[in-house]
């Protein structure tokens, strides 16, 4: 058997082992990639700082801001909205991601984004939603090379984690585990 079959074939199984996992308790994992250099889990990009995102074919990303206990500002964007579980705030982290690959993509086809903190609980932008968001982040807006979107994610997350939170960024939302990013929040 070729290499190249073998290498294929191993990597289908990781995916299918992460989907297994992921299947099996209900969140992502952390990668076993070396946490050495910028964009690691030890070592995430810094605040301000555009940080290509791994894997990605041509997303960069940067955080702006954030702002740990936003209960309020998301409760007044609507009366819709709902408080958080008791023992979660909503974390708001407005960032900017810029496409500098082939053609045009929009960031949701491209990028998942995840916050994770000490307690190695992933929460996802998506499931673990505040509601409402102003100024959400429009993650469907198409980009061509060069062009970026700004605006804000925000997601419930246990207040022991709020101190310790990075954003995960992996290249789609298909492959779980395969390549991540990190990015302070801090």
């Amino acid at each position: 058997m070729s290499s190249s079959r073998t290498s294929r074939g191993g990597r289908a199984a990781g995916i299918l082992a992460s989907f297994a996992l992921v299947a099996a308790t209900g969140s992502i994992v952390c990668g076993a990639r070396a946490d050495t250099g910028a964009g690691t889990r030890a070592h995430p990009f810094r605040l301000h700082r555009l940080g290509q995102v791994r894997d990605s074919l041509g997303w960069r990303l940067r955080v702006d801001g954030v702002t740990p206990n936003a209960d309020e500002l998301i409760r007044a964007e609507t009366a819709l909205n709902h408080p958080p579980r008791p023992g979660r705030r909503y974390f708001l982290v407005h960032l900017t991601v810029v496409y500098t690959g082939r053609g045009s993509a929009r960031p949701f086809e491209g990028l998942g984004f995840y916050a994770v903190g000490r307690s190695n609980r992933i929460y996802d932008f998506l499931l673990d939603t505040c509601g409402l968001t102003p100024d959400v982040f429009n993650d469907f807006k198409r980009l061509s090379r060069g062009k970026s979107v700004s605006g804000n994610l925000c997601v419930a997350v246990k207040t022991s984690d709020i101190k310790s939170l990075v954003l995960l960024v992996e290249p789609g939302r298909l492959l779980p585990g395969t390549s991540q990013t990190f990015f302070s929040l801090r």
